[in-house]
């Protein structure tokens, strides 16, 4: 549910949807989208309610440098010539009812 309401919100802004779930042996990027100027990758964190956490707290530095890796390969693999950035979304709610946050930006590559 999370990431299909990620990728309406997304196409909504008028971002171009060019996967969903790409792998990279162990490593993953929820969805890859593009604007005419960036390569955007996107982590989609849900939860049902922010008792404990808010979903983008699950992103760690562990899951960030991940996300770089992954991006790495995706853009060595595509030969990618436009700048990149790491976006958020996160959604809090359910079926019947969900609020959903794009954080742009969310983090910057940390140097490995």
């Amino acid at each position: 549910m999370g990431e299909a309401m990620a990728t309406s919100m997304l196409v909504g802004k008028g971002l171009r949807i060019r996967n969903h779930n790409w792998r990279c042996g162990k490593l993953e990027i929820d969805i890859v989208a593009e604007s005419d100027d960036e390569i955007i990758f996107v982590e989609v964190k849900t939860r049902q309610n922010t008792y404990f956490a808010d979903p983008k707290d699950a992103v760690t530095d562990k899951k960030i440098r991940n996300i770089v890796r992954a991006a790495d390969a995706y853009i060595k693999e595509y030969e990618v010539d436009k700048p990149a950035r790491f976006d958020i979304v996160e959604i809090v709610g359910n079926d019947g009812g969900a609020e959903i946050d794009h954080i742009e930006g969310a983090f910057l590559p940390p140097l490995m």
